[in-house]
This record gives structure tokens, sequence and C-alpha cells, in this order.
């Protein structure tokens, strides 16, 4: 997830710097995403319905399932916008993913 620095509740709210700045941290998370997910597409989504601060959420999205550290990942909606049947990973797996996210992140600096 990619959060704004500055207090802001709508995207259109982004200036051109913030803009071109998101643009660039998107393009970041995606290339860091594709050595652990090989994700046949990668959907980005603004989903401001709970937390009107202005985030984005990298989604990997796969035809077929993927296995990530012994677990086997699949997406149930391949193909078809975001269902109501996402399954969050525990605690623990969310922790190893962002430091999985962050050493590929810190590589590529």
């Amino acid at each position: 997830m990619l959060v704004s620095r500055r207090p802001c509740s709508a995207v259109v709210d982004l200036d051109q710097t913030e803009w071109s700045l998101l643009q660039a941290e998107i393009a970041r998370v995606a290339s860091g995403l594709r050595p652990l997910f090989q994700p046949d597409q990668c959907n980005c989504a603004f989903l401001m319905n709970v937390d009107a601060q202005v985030h984005l959420h990298g989604i990997p999205r796969d035809a077929a399932a993927r296995t990530w550290r012994g677990r086997e990942l699949t997406d149930a909606n391949w193909g078809r916008p975001f269902g109501t049947d996402q399954v969050a990973l525990p605690s623990g797996d969310l922790a190893a993913l962002a430091a999985d996210l962050r050493a590929i992140l810190t590589e590529s600096v």
C-alpha cells in the first residue's frame, strides 16, 4: 500500500508533483512484486471507503495459483473485479511479505 505523505482525502487533490512521485512509486512497487509472485497483472486500486486518507493498493493478480514461502495463493476472481472473498494473510505472513518486499526495494535503490 502506498499512502500520501500529507493529509489528503481525495485523489483528485494530488498535485502534479505528487502524481509524478506516485507514478514512480507504483512502478517501483510493481517491480518489487514481480520476483516475489510473478503476477500475470498488478492492479492498482484507490480503495478509500473506510480510510479517506489517499492511499493506493498494489495487488498482484494471477490466472493460476502461485506459491510464496510454501503457501499456495489463488486468485478466485481472476479476470473480474475484486470479489468479497479475499482472505488476508496472517499477521506473521504479512510481516514476512513486508520484509521480503523491503529487501527487494532496498536492493533496487
